[in-house]
């Protein structure tokens, strides 16, 4: 946390964080949480590991295939609406997503690129690889 305020003091607008994800669980947990801190500075974050990454999306992103990975996609505030899936396995058009019920789990992308998009809310996005 302490780099992150560091590279936003500095003036970052796009911050990746490698090898936050995996380990202790509460670590894990709280990466998670500073891709929100880092988005509500003005900034965008990612965390990367070997076999995994994640970002957030508050309005749309395009995520590039990648042969042997998932894409899920979470509810990150308690309810998310118009979530749109273009060019996934299981595309979704204007539903609503809760951080009650994982219907966004291990998705996989079909064409060159997805387009995720939300309405209102935040989204988490994780690309995992497949075992």
């Amino acid at each position: 946390m302490l780099c992150v305020k560091y590279a936003l003091e500095k003036g970052a607008d796009e911050i990746l964080i490698v090898g936050g994800i995996g380990g202790r669980l509460d670590h894990t947990f709280a990466n998670l949480q500073t891709l929100a801190y880092i988005e509500a500075h003005g900034a965008r974050g990612r965390l990367i590991s070997e076999d995994n990454e994640a970002f957030l999306v508050r309005s749309d992103a395009t995520v590039t295939r990648r042969e042997g990975w998932y894409l899920s996609v979470f509810a990150y505030d308690s309810v998310c609406t118009g979530v749109t899936l273009k060019g996934t396995k299981y595309e979704v058009n204007g539903v609503s997503l809760t951080t009650a019920f994982p219907l966004g789990v291990s998705n996989e992308i079909m064409a060159d690129e997805a387009l995720i998009y939300v309405q209102n809310g935040t989204l988490l996005v994780i690309l995992s690889k497949k075992d």
